[in-house]
């Protein structure tokens, strides 16, 4: 059973959350196969909009907690990380600007 379900009717793709068991809560499986799906739909000038919905009446509950804890209904290896996460994850800290203020202060006068 495919954790994501894509079905095109002409400019419209339908990915489902299929996992409902579980609440379509995500693994990194879904992540993965989510990944491929914005790529595929970003490559296909025909895919005009998308609608994200789940499987037996929830969305999603989120992250499956369960599943990162080693307890997963997967029948295959978890894969590493999506490579959409990459960037983020080699991203610098933010550097702090002279612009900062705080919710006692008065904010920087426009100019």
């Amino acid at each position: 059973m495919s954790q994501v379900l894509v079905e095109q009717d002409g400019a419209i793709l339908t990915v489902t959350l299929n996992r409902p068991h579980r609440r379509n809560a995500l693994t990194l499986t879904s992540f993965r196969l989510l990944a491929d799906v914005w790529a595929q739909a970003d490559e296909n000038p025909d895919i005009r909009a998308i609608v994200v919905t789940g499987a037996g009446g929830s969305f999603c509950s989120g992250m499956d907690l369960r599943a990162l804890g080693g307890d997963s209904d997967e029948t295959s290896p978890t894969p590493s990380p999506p490579t959409c996460c990459s960037p983020v994850a080699t991203c610098p800290p933010p550097r702090p600007t002279s612009s900062v203020w705080s919710a006692s202060s008065s904010p920087p006068a426009r100019r």
